[in-house]
Protein backbone atom coordinates (compact mmCIF):
# COMPACT_ATOMS: atom_id res chain seq x y z
CA UNK A 1 0.00 0.00 0.00
CA UNK A 2 2.64 2.18 1.00
CA UNK A 3 4.22 1.79 -2.05
CA UNK A 4 1.16 2.25 -4.07
CA UNK A 5 0.81 5.34 -2.51
CA UNK A 6 4.19 6.44 -3.32
CA UNK A 7 3.43 5.83 -6.77
CA UNK A 8 0.21 7.58 -6.63
CA UNK A 9 1.87 10.89 -5.35
CA UNK A 10 4.87 10.33 -7.53
CA UNK A 11 2.55 10.81 -10.08
CA UNK A 12 1.06 13.82 -9.27
CA UNK A 13 3.95 15.25 -8.33
CA UNK A 14 5.18 14.48 -12.20
CA UNK A 15 1.98 15.74 -13.58
CA UNK A 16 1.91 19.04 -11.72
CA UNK A 17 5.29 19.66 -13.18
CA UNK A 18 4.25 19.21 -16.68
CA UNK A 19 1.35 21.52 -16.39
CA UNK A 20 3.67 23.68 -14.97
CA UNK A 21 5.86 23.34 -18.03
CA UNK A 22 3.24 24.12 -20.83
CA UNK A 23 1.95 26.84 -18.98
CA UNK A 24 5.68 28.63 -18.73
CA UNK A 25 5.92 27.63 -22.88
CA UNK A 26 2.57 29.37 -24.00
CA UNK A 27 3.04 32.52 -22.16
CA UNK A 28 6.42 32.68 -23.33
CA UNK A 29 5.25 31.81 -27.18
CA UNK A 30 2.34 34.31 -26.79
CA UNK A 31 4.81 36.80 -25.58
CA UNK A 32 7.24 36.53 -28.34
CA UNK A 33 4.20 36.25 -31.10
CA UNK A 34 3.71 39.66 -29.38
CA UNK A 35 7.11 41.15 -30.09
CA UNK A 36 7.39 39.64 -33.62
CA UNK A 37 3.58 41.41 -34.68
CA UNK A 38 4.96 44.50 -32.78
CA UNK A 39 8.34 44.63 -34.88
CA UNK A 40 6.64 43.77 -37.86
CA UNK A 41 3.80 46.80 -37.57
CA UNK A 42 6.71 49.07 -37.50
CA UNK A 43 8.70 48.10 -40.15
CA UNK A 44 5.44 48.27 -42.34
CA UNK A 45 4.90 51.87 -40.74
CA UNK A 46 8.73 52.42 -42.21
CA UNK A 47 8.74 51.18 -45.36
CA UNK A 48 5.24 53.01 -45.98
CA UNK A 49 6.48 56.57 -45.08
CA UNK A 50 9.50 55.90 -47.01
CA UNK A 51 8.36 54.65 -50.39
CA UNK A 52 4.89 56.17 -50.19
CA UNK A 53 6.11 59.42 -48.88
CA UNK A 54 9.79 60.20 -49.24
CA UNK A 55 10.24 58.10 -52.58
CA UNK A 56 13.06 56.12 -50.84
CA UNK A 57 11.97 53.10 -52.89
CA UNK A 58 15.89 51.15 -51.88
CA UNK A 59 16.14 51.89 -48.36
CA UNK A 60 11.79 50.82 -48.12
CA UNK A 61 12.90 47.50 -49.45
CA UNK A 62 15.52 46.89 -47.16
CA UNK A 63 12.71 47.25 -44.43
CA UNK A 64 10.61 45.00 -46.28
CA UNK A 65 13.23 42.52 -46.29
CA UNK A 66 13.77 43.03 -42.72
CA UNK A 67 10.04 41.87 -42.29
CA UNK A 68 10.53 38.48 -44.15
CA UNK A 69 13.47 37.72 -42.76
CA UNK A 70 11.86 38.28 -39.25
CA UNK A 71 9.11 35.59 -40.58
CA UNK A 72 11.88 33.34 -41.26
CA UNK A 73 13.60 33.39 -38.69
CA UNK A 74 10.47 32.24 -36.35
CA UNK A 75 9.07 30.28 -39.12
CA UNK A 76 8.35 27.06 -36.63
CA UNK A 77 6.61 28.74 -34.31
CA UNK A 78 4.77 31.10 -36.26
CA UNK A 79 3.64 28.08 -38.61
CA UNK A 80 2.58 26.06 -35.47
CA UNK A 81 0.67 28.64 -33.47
CA UNK A 82 0.11 31.53 -35.74
CA UNK A 83 0.01 30.35 -39.64
CA UNK A 84 -2.36 32.61 -40.82
CA UNK A 85 -0.81 35.08 -39.57
CA UNK A 86 2.70 33.54 -41.32
CA UNK A 87 1.22 33.78 -44.62
CA UNK A 88 -1.09 36.73 -44.53
CA UNK A 89 2.16 38.72 -43.80
CA UNK A 90 4.55 37.03 -46.06
CA UNK A 91 1.74 37.86 -48.85
CA UNK A 92 1.49 41.60 -48.23
CA UNK A 93 5.22 42.00 -47.31
CA UNK A 94 6.23 40.09 -50.91
CA UNK A 95 2.69 42.15 -52.87
CA UNK A 96 5.23 45.64 -52.07
CA UNK A 97 8.14 44.18 -52.89
CA UNK A 98 6.81 42.84 -56.24
CA UNK A 99 5.21 46.33 -56.70
CA UNK A 100 8.72 48.02 -56.36
CA UNK A 101 10.12 45.40 -58.85
CA UNK A 102 7.62 46.36 -61.34
CA UNK A 103 8.30 49.78 -61.22
CA UNK A 104 12.10 49.04 -61.18
CA UNK A 105 10.95 47.09 -64.59
CA UNK A 106 12.44 44.02 -62.63
CA UNK A 107 9.85 41.49 -63.98
CA UNK A 108 11.93 38.60 -63.71
CA UNK A 109 12.11 38.82 -60.53
CA UNK A 110 8.48 38.89 -59.71
CA UNK A 111 7.57 35.01 -60.90
CA UNK A 112 9.73 33.76 -58.25
CA UNK A 113 7.67 35.88 -55.68
CA UNK A 114 4.75 34.97 -56.71
CA UNK A 115 5.30 30.88 -56.84
CA UNK A 116 6.61 31.62 -53.13
CA UNK A 117 3.36 33.00 -52.00
CA UNK A 118 1.16 30.71 -53.70
CA UNK A 119 2.64 27.85 -52.14
CA UNK A 120 2.35 28.87 -48.89
CA UNK A 121 -1.24 29.33 -49.39
CA UNK A 122 -2.19 25.92 -50.78
CA UNK A 123 -4.35 23.70 -48.21
CA UNK A 124 -5.54 27.05 -46.52
CA UNK A 125 -8.39 29.59 -46.45
CA UNK A 126 -5.45 32.35 -46.81
CA UNK A 127 -6.17 34.41 -50.32
CA UNK A 128 -3.45 35.47 -53.00
CA UNK A 129 -4.11 39.21 -53.13
CA UNK A 130 -5.34 40.72 -56.67
CA UNK A 131 -2.11 43.34 -56.68
CA UNK A 132 0.39 40.15 -56.42
CA UNK A 133 -1.73 38.37 -59.54
CA UNK A 134 -1.86 41.23 -61.49
CA UNK A 135 2.09 41.79 -61.23
CA UNK A 136 2.89 38.21 -61.70
CA UNK A 137 0.35 38.17 -65.11
CA UNK A 138 2.51 41.20 -66.17
CA UNK A 139 5.70 39.85 -65.63
CA UNK A 140 4.69 36.82 -67.26
CA UNK A 141 3.53 38.90 -70.34
CA UNK A 142 6.73 41.31 -70.64
CA UNK A 143 9.34 38.14 -70.47
CA UNK A 144 7.47 36.57 -73.15
CA UNK A 145 6.25 33.58 -70.59
CA UNK A 146 2.75 34.12 -72.00
CA UNK A 147 1.17 35.64 -75.19
CA UNK A 148 0.79 39.41 -74.14
CA UNK A 149 -2.73 39.53 -74.98
CA UNK A 150 -3.82 36.37 -73.42
CA UNK A 151 -1.87 37.03 -70.29
CA UNK A 152 -4.05 40.66 -70.15
CA UNK A 153 -7.28 39.17 -70.54
CA UNK A 154 -6.77 36.21 -67.89
CA UNK A 155 -4.80 38.65 -64.91
CA UNK A 156 -7.87 41.45 -65.78
CA UNK A 157 -11.01 39.25 -66.57
CA UNK A 158 -10.48 36.88 -63.02
CA UNK A 159 -9.90 40.05 -61.38
CA UNK A 160 -12.80 41.38 -62.71
CA UNK A 161 -15.28 38.21 -62.30
CA UNK A 162 -13.98 37.15 -58.69
CA UNK A 163 -15.56 40.57 -57.62
CA UNK A 164 -18.74 40.81 -60.09
CA UNK A 165 -21.91 41.90 -58.67
CA UNK A 166 -24.94 43.24 -60.01
CA UNK A 167 -24.60 46.66 -59.89
CA UNK A 168 -28.64 47.09 -60.40
CA UNK A 169 -29.12 45.70 -56.99
CA UNK A 170 -29.54 47.82 -53.88
CA UNK A 171 -29.62 44.72 -51.70
CA UNK A 172 -25.78 44.07 -52.04
CA UNK A 173 -24.30 46.70 -49.32
CA UNK A 174 -20.72 45.51 -50.09
CA UNK A 175 -21.55 46.98 -53.23
CA UNK A 176 -19.46 50.50 -52.91
CA UNK A 177 -16.84 48.42 -51.52
CA UNK A 178 -15.93 46.01 -54.14
CA UNK A 179 -16.30 48.89 -57.07
CA UNK A 180 -13.68 50.84 -54.43
CA UNK A 181 -11.19 48.08 -54.85
CA UNK A 182 -11.36 47.35 -58.35
CA UNK A 183 -10.74 51.22 -58.87
CA UNK A 184 -7.94 51.35 -56.51
CA UNK A 185 -6.53 48.67 -59.10
CA UNK A 186 -6.64 50.94 -61.77
CA UNK A 187 -2.76 51.94 -62.02
CA UNK A 188 -1.86 48.64 -62.00
CA UNK A 189 -4.58 47.69 -64.99
CA UNK A 190 -3.06 50.42 -66.80
CA UNK A 191 0.56 49.00 -66.52
CA UNK A 192 -0.98 46.28 -68.91
CA UNK A 193 -2.29 48.89 -71.15
CA UNK A 194 1.24 50.38 -71.11
CA UNK A 195 3.09 47.37 -72.21
CA UNK A 196 0.98 46.52 -75.13
CA UNK A 197 1.67 50.00 -76.46
CA UNK A 198 5.19 49.37 -76.22
CA UNK A 199 5.25 46.64 -77.87
CA UNK A 200 2.83 48.25 -80.75
CA UNK A 201 0.00 45.92 -80.14
CA UNK A 202 -2.80 48.68 -80.79
CA UNK A 203 -5.63 46.58 -81.12
CA UNK A 204 -5.53 44.69 -78.13
CA UNK A 205 -4.71 47.95 -76.34
CA UNK A 206 -7.46 49.24 -77.72
CA UNK A 207 -9.59 45.89 -76.90
CA UNK A 208 -8.16 46.14 -73.15
CA UNK A 209 -9.20 49.82 -73.22
CA UNK A 210 -12.67 49.02 -74.30
CA UNK A 211 -13.41 46.22 -71.60
CA UNK A 212 -11.70 47.71 -68.74
CA UNK A 213 -10.98 51.06 -69.16
CA UNK A 214 -13.88 52.12 -66.83
CA UNK A 215 -11.40 50.92 -63.97
CA UNK A 216 -8.50 52.80 -64.47
CA UNK A 217 -10.47 55.97 -64.85
CA UNK A 218 -12.49 55.24 -61.66
CA UNK A 219 -9.32 55.27 -60.18
CA UNK A 220 -8.97 58.61 -61.39
CA UNK A 221 -5.25 57.88 -63.18
CA UNK A 222 -6.48 58.61 -66.56
CA UNK A 223 -9.75 59.65 -68.08
CA UNK A 224 -11.43 56.94 -70.89
CA UNK A 225 -11.50 58.89 -73.83
CA UNK A 226 -8.09 59.83 -73.20
CA UNK A 227 -6.83 56.55 -73.18
CA UNK A 228 -8.56 55.54 -76.53
CA UNK A 229 -6.87 59.05 -78.17
CA UNK A 230 -3.71 58.09 -76.66
CA UNK A 231 -3.08 55.05 -78.36
CA UNK A 232 -5.09 55.94 -81.42
CA UNK A 233 -2.37 59.36 -82.13
CA UNK A 234 0.49 57.04 -81.42
CA UNK A 235 -0.46 54.19 -83.59
CA UNK A 236 -1.06 56.96 -86.56
CA UNK A 237 2.20 58.60 -85.30
CA UNK A 238 3.84 55.08 -85.96
CA UNK A 239 2.31 53.41 -88.53
CA UNK A 240 1.25 56.16 -91.14
CA UNK A 241 4.89 56.88 -92.00
CA UNK A 242 5.13 53.24 -92.99
CA UNK A 243 2.55 53.66 -95.40
CA UNK A 244 2.84 55.19 -99.15
CA UNK A 245 0.81 58.07 -99.24
CA UNK A 246 -2.22 57.73 -101.09
CA UNK A 247 -2.68 54.83 -98.27
CA UNK A 248 -1.98 57.33 -95.64
CA UNK A 249 -4.51 59.70 -97.02
CA UNK A 250 -7.24 57.27 -96.72
CA UNK A 251 -5.53 56.55 -92.85
CA UNK A 252 -6.27 60.04 -92.07
CA UNK A 253 -9.43 60.27 -93.18
CA UNK A 254 -10.82 57.47 -91.24
CA UNK A 255 -9.10 58.20 -88.06
CA UNK A 256 -9.37 61.83 -88.35
CA UNK A 257 -13.30 62.49 -86.58
CA UNK A 258 -12.45 59.72 -84.58
CA UNK A 259 -9.45 61.09 -82.87
CA UNK A 260 -10.59 64.37 -82.78
CA UNK A 261 -13.75 63.39 -81.14
CA UNK A 262 -11.79 61.79 -78.60
CA UNK A 263 -9.50 64.55 -77.74
CA UNK A 264 -12.53 66.79 -77.55
CA UNK A 265 -14.90 64.19 -75.29
CA UNK A 266 -11.63 63.86 -72.97
CA UNK A 267 -11.21 67.55 -72.98
CA UNK A 268 -14.85 68.05 -71.94
CA UNK A 269 -14.73 65.60 -69.25
CA UNK A 270 -11.75 66.03 -67.78
CA UNK A 271 -11.33 69.53 -65.63
CA UNK A 272 -8.65 71.88 -67.24
CA UNK A 273 -6.18 71.90 -63.84
CA UNK A 274 -6.36 68.22 -63.87
CA UNK A 275 -5.48 67.73 -67.70
CA UNK A 276 -2.67 70.22 -67.69
CA UNK A 277 -1.04 68.63 -64.58
CA UNK A 278 -0.56 65.72 -66.45
CA UNK A 279 2.49 65.65 -68.85
CA UNK A 280 1.75 62.98 -70.92
CA UNK A 281 -1.70 64.54 -71.55
CA UNK A 282 -0.25 68.19 -72.69
CA UNK A 283 1.93 66.27 -74.89
CA UNK A 284 -1.08 64.32 -76.18
CA UNK A 285 -2.88 67.72 -77.07
CA UNK A 286 0.29 69.72 -78.17
CA UNK A 287 0.91 66.67 -80.59
CA UNK A 288 -2.72 67.15 -81.93
CA UNK A 289 -2.85 70.83 -81.87
CA UNK A 290 0.92 70.47 -84.12
CA UNK A 291 -0.96 67.67 -86.20
CA UNK A 292 -3.78 70.36 -87.41
CA UNK A 293 -1.54 73.58 -88.03
CA UNK A 294 -1.99 73.26 -91.79
CA UNK A 295 -5.08 74.68 -91.57
CA UNK A 296 -5.95 77.77 -93.92
CA UNK A 297 -4.87 81.18 -92.29
CA UNK A 298 -4.81 82.17 -88.93
CA UNK A 299 -5.85 78.75 -87.56
CA UNK A 300 -3.25 77.39 -88.77
CA UNK A 301 -1.01 79.70 -87.16
CA UNK A 302 -3.16 79.66 -83.64
CA UNK A 303 -2.36 75.89 -83.71
CA UNK A 304 1.23 75.63 -84.65
CA UNK A 305 1.50 78.32 -81.63
CA UNK A 306 -0.67 76.38 -79.40
CA UNK A 307 1.64 73.48 -79.67
CA UNK A 308 4.68 75.07 -79.00
CA UNK A 309 3.56 76.76 -75.88
CA UNK A 310 1.35 73.02 -74.94
CA UNK A 311 5.15 71.84 -75.01
CA UNK A 312 6.36 74.55 -72.56
CA UNK A 313 3.95 73.67 -70.28
CA UNK A 314 4.96 69.90 -70.57
CA UNK A 315 8.21 70.59 -69.50
CA UNK A 316 6.98 73.04 -66.60
CA UNK A 317 4.57 69.76 -65.33
CA UNK A 318 6.85 67.86 -65.96
CA UNK A 319 9.94 69.67 -63.82
CA UNK A 320 6.79 70.89 -61.02
CA UNK A 321 5.95 66.52 -60.89
CA UNK A 322 9.75 65.42 -60.85
CA UNK A 323 10.39 67.80 -58.30
CA UNK A 324 12.63 69.79 -60.28
CA UNK A 325 14.36 66.99 -61.57
CA UNK A 326 15.89 65.60 -58.55
CA UNK A 327 14.25 62.15 -59.22
CA UNK A 328 14.48 58.96 -61.13
CA UNK A 329 12.32 60.09 -64.40
CA UNK A 330 11.54 56.31 -64.96
CA UNK A 331 10.32 55.38 -61.62
CA UNK A 332 10.41 59.02 -59.23
CA UNK A 333 13.14 57.40 -56.92
CA UNK A 334 14.82 59.99 -54.73
CA UNK A 335 18.42 61.10 -54.72
CA UNK A 336 19.88 60.02 -51.59
CA UNK A 337 23.73 60.19 -50.46
CA UNK A 338 23.72 56.36 -50.59
CA UNK A 339 22.26 55.92 -53.98
CA UNK A 340 23.04 59.05 -55.95
CA UNK A 341 21.24 59.42 -59.07
CA UNK A 342 22.72 59.51 -62.66
CA UNK A 343 22.16 62.60 -64.76
CA UNK A 344 22.49 62.81 -68.08
CA UNK A 345 25.07 63.66 -69.64
CA UNK A 346 23.08 65.48 -72.88
CA UNK A 347 20.92 67.64 -71.50
CA UNK A 348 22.30 67.63 -67.71
CA UNK A 349 19.07 67.69 -66.51
CA UNK A 350 16.99 64.60 -66.23
CA UNK A 351 18.19 61.84 -63.89
CA UNK A 352 18.20 57.90 -63.62
CA UNK A 353 18.04 56.12 -60.72
CA UNK A 354 19.99 53.04 -62.92
CA UNK A 355 21.31 51.89 -65.78
CA UNK A 356 18.67 49.98 -66.44
CA UNK A 357 16.33 52.94 -66.53
CA UNK A 358 18.43 55.08 -68.72
CA UNK A 359 18.48 52.43 -71.31
CA UNK A 360 14.97 51.49 -71.08
CA UNK A 361 13.78 55.12 -71.30
CA UNK A 362 15.81 56.02 -74.08
CA UNK A 363 13.46 54.80 -77.13
CA UNK A 364 10.27 54.59 -75.05
CA UNK A 365 8.01 56.64 -72.21
CA UNK A 366 8.02 54.67 -69.16
CA UNK A 367 5.04 55.80 -68.08
CA UNK A 368 2.46 55.30 -70.93
CA UNK A 369 4.28 53.33 -73.02
CA UNK A 370 4.56 55.51 -76.34
CA UNK A 371 7.74 55.76 -78.28
CA UNK A 372 8.56 59.07 -77.07
CA UNK A 373 11.85 58.39 -75.41
CA UNK A 374 14.46 60.60 -74.06
CA UNK A 375 15.57 60.29 -77.31
CA UNK A 376 14.03 62.90 -78.53
CA UNK A 377 13.35 65.08 -75.51
CA UNK A 378 17.17 65.41 -74.63
CA UNK A 379 17.58 68.90 -76.70
CA UNK A 380 14.28 70.08 -75.25
CA UNK A 381 15.09 69.47 -71.56
CA UNK A 382 18.72 70.92 -72.71
CA UNK A 383 17.53 74.50 -74.20
CA UNK A 384 14.88 74.27 -71.63
CA UNK A 385 16.76 73.92 -68.70
CA UNK A 386 19.16 76.71 -70.35
CA UNK A 387 15.67 79.13 -70.63
CA UNK A 388 15.08 78.58 -66.90
CA UNK A 389 18.73 79.19 -66.04
CA UNK A 390 18.84 82.38 -67.87
CA UNK A 391 15.41 83.49 -66.18
CA UNK A 392 16.41 82.58 -62.65
CA UNK A 393 19.98 84.65 -63.56
CA UNK A 394 18.62 87.46 -64.50
CA UNK A 395 20.92 87.41 -67.57
CA UNK A 396 20.41 89.92 -69.89
CA UNK A 397 20.21 88.07 -73.56
CA UNK A 398 16.74 86.06 -71.70
CA UNK A 399 14.91 86.70 -75.17
CA UNK A 400 17.59 84.48 -77.36
CA UNK A 401 17.06 81.52 -74.97
CA UNK A 402 13.65 81.68 -75.37
CA UNK A 403 13.77 82.08 -79.24
CA UNK A 404 15.84 78.91 -79.12
CA UNK A 405 13.69 76.77 -77.08
CA UNK A 406 10.47 77.25 -79.40
CA UNK A 407 12.97 76.65 -81.90
CA UNK A 408 13.76 73.27 -80.67
CA UNK A 409 10.28 73.06 -79.48
CA UNK A 410 9.01 73.06 -83.27
CA UNK A 411 12.35 70.63 -84.13
CA UNK A 412 10.71 68.31 -81.76
CA UNK A 413 7.51 68.03 -82.84
CA UNK A 414 8.22 68.10 -87.02
CA UNK A 415 11.60 65.97 -86.30
CA UNK A 416 12.15 64.36 -83.69
CA UNK A 417 8.43 63.20 -83.47
CA UNK A 418 8.23 63.04 -87.08
CA UNK A 419 4.74 64.36 -87.38
CA UNK A 420 6.14 66.92 -90.55
CA UNK A 421 5.15 64.65 -93.39
CA UNK A 422 2.02 63.27 -91.17
CA UNK A 423 0.26 66.57 -90.37
CA UNK A 424 -3.70 66.20 -91.55
CA UNK A 425 -4.69 68.13 -95.14
CA UNK A 426 -5.58 71.31 -94.75
CA UNK A 427 -9.55 70.45 -95.92
CA UNK A 428 -9.50 68.06 -92.99
CA UNK A 429 -8.67 70.48 -90.65
CA UNK A 430 -11.20 73.13 -91.83
CA UNK A 431 -13.89 70.86 -92.58
CA UNK A 432 -14.01 69.02 -89.59
CA UNK A 433 -14.02 71.34 -86.78
CA UNK A 434 -10.55 72.90 -85.81
CA UNK A 435 -12.63 76.45 -85.45
CA UNK A 436 -14.49 74.10 -82.74
CA UNK A 437 -11.36 73.98 -80.99
CA UNK A 438 -11.90 78.37 -80.04
CA UNK A 439 -14.93 77.61 -78.44
CA UNK A 440 -13.41 75.43 -75.71
CA UNK A 441 -11.53 77.31 -73.25
CA UNK A 442 -8.96 74.82 -72.97
CA UNK A 443 -7.36 75.08 -76.16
Amino acid sequence: MGKKSKRRGGNRSQTSHQTRTRGISTVNTRDEFQQIERAVKSLFEDSYAMICKALLFSQGRVKLSKIISLLEANKDMLVKNHPDYYRTTNICAYEKIANLEVRRRNFQAVIPIYKFCDSIVIESHVLMTDKLYLLFCLALMVTGKKDSYLATEAALKNVHDIHSVDELDPSKPHLHSIKAHLASLGPHWHMFLVELRRTKKWDEALDLTNKFGRYIEESKYCGLSFMLAVTYLERYRVEARKRPKDERNKMTASLYKYIFSKINESCEKEETDEVFQQPFMILVLAQWAYLNHHGSGELGLSCKDAAIDLVLQYMEALYAQNAAMMSCIGCLQKSTTADPLLVCSGCRAVCYCCIDHQRSSWEKELDMGVGIGHKMLCPLHKAFRKMKLAYEGNKGNVDGYVARFQNECERFLSDNLGLKDLCFPQEFVDEHGMQSMHHNAKW
